[in-house]
Protein backbone atom coordinates (compact mmCIF):
# COMPACT_ATOMS: atom_id res chain seq x y z
CA UNK A 1 0.00 0.00 0.00
CA UNK A 2 1.30 2.93 -1.06
CA UNK A 3 0.76 6.31 1.33
CA UNK A 4 1.15 9.97 -0.11
CA UNK A 5 4.44 10.43 1.79
CA UNK A 6 4.62 14.35 1.26
CA UNK A 7 1.91 14.24 4.47
CA UNK A 8 4.13 12.45 6.72
CA UNK A 9 6.31 13.84 8.67
CA UNK A 10 9.40 13.45 8.50
CA UNK A 11 10.39 10.64 11.29
CA UNK A 12 7.41 8.83 9.38
CA UNK A 13 9.00 9.08 6.24
CA UNK A 14 11.83 7.44 7.43
CA UNK A 15 9.84 4.53 8.82
CA UNK A 16 7.31 4.43 5.55
CA UNK A 17 10.47 4.06 3.80
CA UNK A 18 11.92 1.21 5.60
CA UNK A 19 8.57 -0.54 5.43
CA UNK A 20 8.20 -0.06 1.42
CA UNK A 21 12.28 -1.64 1.19
CA UNK A 22 11.16 -4.47 3.42
CA UNK A 23 8.64 -5.35 1.60
CA UNK A 24 9.95 -4.83 -1.98
CA UNK A 25 12.76 -7.48 -0.17
CA UNK A 26 10.91 -10.08 1.75
CA UNK A 27 7.82 -10.35 -0.46
CA UNK A 28 8.70 -9.15 -4.12
CA UNK A 29 11.94 -10.58 -3.29
CA UNK A 30 14.18 -7.83 -4.19
CA UNK A 31 17.70 -7.87 -3.76
CA UNK A 32 18.64 -5.00 -0.99
CA UNK A 33 20.25 -2.57 -3.21
CA UNK A 34 17.62 -2.62 -6.00
CA UNK A 35 15.26 -2.32 -3.63
CA UNK A 36 16.82 0.57 -1.26
CA UNK A 37 18.13 2.61 -4.48
CA UNK A 38 14.36 1.95 -6.13
CA UNK A 39 12.18 2.86 -3.06
CA UNK A 40 14.83 5.77 -1.39
CA UNK A 41 13.79 7.99 -4.58
CA UNK A 42 10.39 8.87 -3.84
CA UNK A 43 11.73 10.49 -0.71
CA UNK A 44 13.23 13.37 -2.28
CA UNK A 45 13.32 15.61 1.12
CA UNK A 46 15.79 13.01 2.44
CA UNK A 47 19.57 14.26 3.22
CA UNK A 48 22.45 11.93 4.17
CA UNK A 49 21.14 11.20 7.97
CA UNK A 50 18.01 10.23 6.33
CA UNK A 51 19.37 7.66 4.33
CA UNK A 52 21.79 6.49 6.52
CA UNK A 53 18.94 6.04 9.29
CA UNK A 54 16.84 3.94 7.18
CA UNK A 55 19.74 2.00 5.50
CA UNK A 56 20.67 1.35 9.21
CA UNK A 57 16.93 0.20 10.49
CA UNK A 58 16.57 -1.82 7.03
CA UNK A 59 19.70 -3.94 7.53
CA UNK A 60 19.63 -4.17 11.38
CA UNK A 61 15.76 -5.69 10.84
CA UNK A 62 16.92 -8.12 8.10
CA UNK A 63 19.76 -9.12 9.87
CA UNK A 64 18.04 -9.99 13.08
CA UNK A 65 14.27 -11.01 11.62
CA UNK A 66 14.50 -14.56 12.86
CA UNK A 67 15.31 -13.13 16.97
CA UNK A 68 12.51 -10.00 16.59
CA UNK A 69 9.67 -12.40 14.53
CA UNK A 70 10.78 -14.65 17.71
CA UNK A 71 10.24 -12.13 20.58
CA UNK A 72 6.95 -10.60 18.79
CA UNK A 73 5.35 -14.49 18.46
CA UNK A 74 6.03 -14.63 22.19
CA UNK A 75 4.24 -11.29 22.78
CA UNK A 76 1.19 -11.57 20.40
CA UNK A 77 -2.26 -13.12 21.28
CA UNK A 78 -1.97 -14.51 17.76
CA UNK A 79 0.13 -16.18 15.37
CA UNK A 80 2.22 -13.47 13.58
CA UNK A 81 1.10 -15.02 10.15
CA UNK A 82 -2.47 -14.62 10.55
CA UNK A 83 -2.08 -10.91 10.92
CA UNK A 84 -4.07 -8.43 8.55
CA UNK A 85 -2.98 -6.30 6.33
CA UNK A 86 0.13 -8.40 6.35
CA UNK A 87 2.02 -4.81 6.60
CA UNK A 88 0.60 -4.71 10.14
CA UNK A 89 3.72 -7.39 10.86
CA UNK A 90 6.31 -5.32 9.24
CA UNK A 91 5.00 -1.90 11.52
CA UNK A 92 5.64 -4.68 14.51
CA UNK A 93 8.91 -5.25 13.15
CA UNK A 94 9.96 -1.67 12.68
CA UNK A 95 9.08 -0.49 16.08
CA UNK A 96 11.12 -3.24 17.60
CA UNK A 97 14.30 -3.19 15.73
CA UNK A 98 14.38 0.46 17.09
CA UNK A 99 13.22 -0.32 20.44
CA UNK A 100 15.72 -3.52 20.33
CA UNK A 101 18.26 -2.77 18.54
CA UNK A 102 18.83 0.94 17.60
CA UNK A 103 19.74 3.93 20.06
CA UNK A 104 15.59 5.38 19.80
CA UNK A 105 13.77 5.38 22.64
CA UNK A 106 11.15 2.95 23.29
CA UNK A 107 8.23 5.53 23.73
CA UNK A 108 9.50 7.49 20.30
CA UNK A 109 9.63 3.87 18.48
CA UNK A 110 6.06 2.86 19.65
CA UNK A 111 5.04 6.86 18.97
CA UNK A 112 5.90 6.32 15.11
CA UNK A 113 5.39 3.15 14.61
CA UNK A 114 1.22 3.92 15.61
CA UNK A 115 1.21 6.97 13.88
CA UNK A 116 2.20 5.43 10.57
CA UNK A 117 -1.00 2.78 11.45
CA UNK A 118 -2.99 5.28 11.53
CA UNK A 119 -1.96 7.45 8.38
CA UNK A 120 -2.07 4.43 6.51
CA UNK A 121 -5.60 3.63 7.74
CA UNK A 122 -4.75 0.59 9.78
CA UNK A 123 -7.03 2.17 12.93
CA UNK A 124 -8.49 -1.06 14.09
CA UNK A 125 -4.47 -2.26 14.11
CA UNK A 126 -3.43 0.64 16.45
CA UNK A 127 -4.35 -1.43 19.15
CA UNK A 128 -2.38 -3.75 18.62
CA UNK A 129 0.92 -2.44 17.29
CA UNK A 130 0.74 -0.32 20.64
CA UNK A 131 0.23 -3.06 23.07
CA UNK A 132 2.63 -5.28 21.84
CA UNK A 133 5.49 -2.61 21.44
CA UNK A 134 4.34 -1.66 25.23
CA UNK A 135 4.58 -5.04 26.00
CA UNK A 136 8.12 -4.95 24.61
CA UNK A 137 9.11 -2.66 26.16
CA UNK A 138 8.33 -3.41 29.74
CA UNK A 139 10.15 -6.43 29.15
Amino acid sequence: MKIDTLKLDADLQTRAAVLDIIEHILIRKQNFDVAFEGEIKRYTGFDARDRAFVRDMVMRLLRRLGQIDFVLSDLSDRPLGHLKPKQVLTLARIGAVQMLYMDVGDHAAVDTTVRLAEKMGFTQQKGFLNAILRNLGRG
